[in-house]
């Protein structure tokens, strides 16, 4: 190889290794500011997602605005814990009708279920696919943190709910808020509020490690 070929291989493979490692953070990048989040949770959702609890689309948007799932949102509070505590969680197996293995959020729902923070319905469902809501997500939060159940004072949310008194913990905790005297237990949890409740959870249970 000649003097001249060799510099030029040289300086080609000096420019493909910068070029390599400038692309490799491009998706830190692009995901570090999603193009359709703003607004009071966008500081959370970005630290949620720079935690590992969330992830984006491939188009660079988040979706703040649509549902999540009850197994999504499971996964967010399993990755929450395993991450404050330094442990992974329990695996094994779960009674859902609805759950199976090669379901891509299986191992998140079962390690939910074996520590005792999800619930199923009675017709022996879990929901996988469906959209959980504020009150579900309040229950799956009071358990997996530990919070002692409390009296809420939301119009909205009848005392002798079975929710109330978890939804009165996470709003004493500050890991939910209401919309001033209502809380909208029956309303669908948005993935940006999902993000956002996440990320508090794990500010919660760190703060809770000795």
């Amino acid at each position: 190889m000649s003097t001249a070929r060799w510099h030029y291989t040289r300086k080609l493979a000096a420019i493909l290794t910068v070029l390599g490692m400038v692309l490799a953070l491009f998706p830190v990048a692009a995901f570090a500011q999603f193009k359709d989040v703003g607004g009071t949770l966008a500081d959370e959702i970005k630290k949620a997602y720079e935690a590992g609890l969330v992830s984006g689309y491939s188009d660079g948007t988040f979706r703040p605005n649509e549902n999540v799932s009850r197994a999504a949102f499971a996964k967010m509070i399993v990755l929450a814990v395993e991450q404050a505590t330094g442990e992974e969680l329990e695996t094994g197996s779960e009674p859902f009708s609805d759950v199976r293995p090669g379901q891509a959020l299986y191992e998140y729902v079962v390690k939910a279920y074996k520590a005792g923070y999800i619930k199923g319905y009675p017709d022996g469902t879990f929901g996988y696919n469906k959209a959980i809501s504020r009150m579900e997500a309040a229950a799956i939060l009071q358990r997996a943190l530990g919070l002692p159940l409390q009296a809420e004072n939301f119009k909205d949310v009848p005392d002798n709910s079975g929710f109330a008194k978890a939804i009165g913990a996470v709003a004493a905790a500050g890991i939910m808020v209401g919309y001033g005297d209502n809380f909208k237990p029956a309303e669908n949890l948005s993935r940006g509020q999902a993000a956002a409740v996440a990320y508090r959870a794990l500010e919660y249970l760190v703060s809770q490690q000795p």
